[in-house]
């Protein structure tokens, strides 16, 4: 998986980065390990946010040779918003997933009735 980071208004520490890969290591599960992964996240700071004061904004891009999914999260802390980006991304490749495994199983009916004579609706 290739992580790639860029900030904006925002200096990224190491702790920041360390907490951003843990946190991306849960696509892991979702993604096959001989598939390319490319993770591009964006960290800013909004600061046109007055009264609310400095609002940390996350946004994540997936891209690979089967899945594409994006993710974005604002909140007043950067680690709050990692952690929301992350259970955002995660919920969209479950139901990509989930999508994939029905046609799957769908077509596989529709084969299987074919074989057997039995025209599948």
């Amino acid at each position: 998986m290739n992580i790639q980071t860029k900030a904006t208004n925002i200096e990224i520490t190491p702790a920041t980065t360390d907490y951003l890969e843990k946190r991306m290591g849960a696509i892991k599960k979702f993604i096959s390990s001989e598939e390319t992964i490319l993770v591009e996240v964006d960290l800013g700071k909004v600061s046109n946010r007055h009264r609310t004061g400095d609002v940390f904004r996350v946004s994540v891009r997936l891209s690979s040779p089967h899945h594409d999914a994006q993710a974005e999260a604002e909140s007043v802390d950067l680690y709050t918003a990692i952690d929301e980006v992350k259970d955002e991304l995660l919920a969209e490749l479950r139901t990509s997933k989930e999508k994939r495994q029905h046609f799957i199983r769908r077509s596989g009916q529709k084969i299987k009735n074919i074989i057997k004579g039995i025209i599948g609706r």
